[in-house]
């Protein structure tokens, strides 16, 4: 028995003895993982070889994600609350749907057993990763397949990986759509599915078997999956690298994949404001605008599921709105309208991200205040102007609104923000103001029952600030 077929053997013993996974088990040399009975590719340490099924990683929350005690640095898992694959890079989550955006390691605690290791030196699997394929020299070989063999994957499972070998890119199935990690936040969707053969492998602590879209599942919440690390001289080393090989570069802190030509990263095109937002929640696309040193969304955020008007919004863990007149087209113009509360996720922290995208934030009373510094002509960025409430500047509001879509005393755009009047909701259930006033929450309260917001009216050039709670208001995000 050579040595690939014995690491095989090796392998499909830890997989038949699930509930034993708490063993480490130590491979050495290189390891497939089909269906065909072929050797793993030269080039690579782990080998998982289909056109049916794609790889999944560990799956958990960001609180999960933080209790990992001491994450290696290229420790890979599939964030459940973002539906976005992040990686560690030594010293923070990098998630690799947004441009770069980073997710802080939370305030580690234990977490379980050890999970298996794939190693050529015979070294056992760091505490932090259910699977550790490591290697200076090879990569890891996740499925390999077609676009229309990854449609036919039947029922594929949220966090599932492949290469697609038509678009020579990763990709990932985020429980609604394929994401293409290539291009900034393209999404190519699920087509007419057909169904598959019998699961693949699984490397589980629970000895559950895998989701039958996997060739091979690692299924934890405590610890991710680590893919052979390597600097980028050693990367270059590798001997005629198979398209679709993945390696964890330690000289960039990137996933790096081979395309059949060359060595690409995986982290996402550079995102600069100005450029379209897409939010990985729902595919939703906001313009951008940069006014001053602030990246605001352009239009007011519409996110979640719309209840009507006459019930208050709830902590109920589904994102609720109200669309003005129960409409859901005014939604699409004018986006939702959220109590405080609502918009917050229910903390008081100010620069909440809330119900804002990964990456943007609830804008607090006083980065309001810096956004209409930059907006006035009379009253700059500090003026003690701003500190007070009912209307107040010279023309930011006016510099502010659209230039059309108010019923009269449109304004300039000048500084690109496009404010439309999209009305609010009363306590009554009602909607009013429609054409005639826009409302924005800040996530800065206001004693303990109120917090502060901004309107601007068809017959003001001012902002007004004032304070309510319950009432039903646009959203604008801010960046990071």
């Amino acid at each position: 028995m050579n040595q690939k077929t014995n690491s095989f053997v090796k392998l499909s013993a830890v997989i038949i003895f699930l509930t034993f996974i708490s063993i480490t088990l130590t491979i050495s040399g290189q390891t497939s993982i089909n269906t065909d009975g072929s050797q793993a590719d030269a080039s690579a340490m782990l080998d998982i070889q289909s056109t049916e099924r794609g790889f999944l990683p560990p799956r958990m929350n960001t609180a999960q994600r933080d209790d990992i005690d001491n994450p290696a640095t290229g420790l890979l898992i599939f964030n459940t609350d973002s539906a976005c694959i992040e990686h560690f890079d030594g010293s923070e989550w990098n998630d690799l749907c947004t441009g770069n955006s980073k997710a802080p390691q939370g305030t580690p605690s234990a977490n379980g057993p050890e999970g298996v290791g794939m190693t050529a030196d015979g070294s056992i699997a760091d505490p932090s990763a259910m699977l550790d394929v490591k290697a200076d020299d090879l990569g890891f070989l996740m499925p390999r397949m077609t676009t229309a063999q990854r449609d036919d994957i039947y029922s594929p499972a949220t966090g599932l990986l492949i290469y697609n070998t038509d678009s020579t890119c990763p990709e990932m199935y985020d429980g609604t759509y394929w994401y293409d990690f290539c291009t900034s936040n393209s999404k190519a969707p699920q087509g007419s599915p057909t169904s598959n053969s019998a699961g693949g492998i699984a490397i589980t602590p629970d000895g559950s078997l895998a989701d039958t879209s996997a060739m091979l599942e690692v299924k934890s919440t405590e610890k991710g999956f680590l893919m052979p690390r390597m600097t980028t001289a050693g990367r270059d080393a590798i001997a005629n690298p198979a398209e679709g090989l993945m390696i964890y570069n330690t000289d960039d802190n990137e996933i790096n994949f081979f395309d059949g030509t060359s060595w690409m990263s995986l982290t996402p095109p550079s995102w600069t404001c100005g450029d379209d937002l897409t939010d990985a929640r729902d595919g939703k696309v906001y313009g951008t605008v940069l006014i001053g040193s602030q990246c605001w969304m352009k239009e007011n955020l519409n996110i979640g599921t719309r209840i009507d008007g006459a019930n208050d919004q709830t902590d109920n863990g589904t994102i609720e709105k109200y669309c003005y007149d129960d409409d859901e087209n005014n939604c699409d113009v004018y986006g939702g309208l959220y109590q405080w509360d609502e918009m917050m996720q229910y903390v008081t922290t100010e620069g909440v991200q809330g119900i804002c995208p990964t990456g943007w934030h609830i804008p607090t009373d006083e980065e309001w205040k810096i956004l209409e510094g930059n907006a006035d002509t009379q009253y700059g960025v500090g003026d003690p102007e701003w500190d007070g409430t009912s209307y107040r500047g010279y023309d930011a509001g006016k510099r502010l609104k659209t230039t059309t879509g108010w019923h009269q005393n449109s304004g300039t755009n000048a500084v690109g923000f496009s404010a439309l009047p999209g009305g609010y909701r009363y306590t009554d259930g009602g909607f009013y103001l429609l054409g005639d006033e826009c409302h924005w929450w800040s996530a800065t309260a206001y004693g303990s029952s109120g917090a502060w917001f901004r309107n601007l009216s068809y017959d003001n050039a001012k902002v007004l600030r004032y304070h309510f709670s319950v009432l039903g208001y646009s959203v604008r995000c801010l960046r990071d």
